[in-house]
């Protein structure tokens, strides 16, 4: 019976850690899958921005308004996933309208998912030392698709180019 309570206690150090503050704003960057773009945040441009990468060299491609923590850019480069800035955790006094997830295409706003949306039955929203764990974004997998994790529904699948939630598959 040692089985369980190792992961038990693993299962709190996880909690643990994952209440700590977040770093203040700095530089992010998140390389698409294939490496063939990279999407930087940088918090003195208030922006994140998406580049082509060809022979080490970057040129510029679009850019989404305001400094994100959360991020994930598409293989396509067309594509962008702003994730909730408090990753995995919200704050005490959260509101269910919160915006957890936006879809945007070159600069443009596709869909925005918020945590009522994701997380229908807020009562499944776990208490941690200091916060609300609602769940966490996973990225890309192998077809494209965005994934998602939540406490209420748990794995959810994201067609990253329209921001509809994968249904069936």
């Amino acid at each position: 019976m040692r089985v369980p309570c190792v992961a038990f206690l693993v299962g709190i150090a996880a909690l643990a850690s994952a209440d700590a503050p977040l770093r203040p704003p700095s530089e992010e960057m998140r390389w698409s899958p294939n490496r063939r773009f990279v999407a930087v945040s940088d918090p003195k441009r208030d922006a994140v921005t998406v580049y082509r990468v060809e022979n080490g060299h970057r040129s510029e491609l679009w850019s989404v308004k305001s400094w994100q923590r959360s991020f994930d850019v598409a293989d396509d480069g067309e594509h962008l996933v702003v994730c909730y800035s408090g990753l995995n955790l919200l704050p005490v006094d959260y509101r269910p309208d919160e915006t957890m997830l936006q879809f945007h295409a070159r600069g443009g706003l596709v869909r925005k998912w918020s945590l009522r949306e994701l997380v229908p039955d807020q009562g499944k929203i776990r208490r941690t030392a200091s916060h609300y764990h609602w769940g966490m974004c996973r990225g890309f997998d192998a077809t494209g698709a965005y994934q998602v994790e939540t406490v209420d529904r748990g794995a959810l699948r994201f067609d990253v180019r329209t921001g509809a939630l994968l249904v069936g598959e």
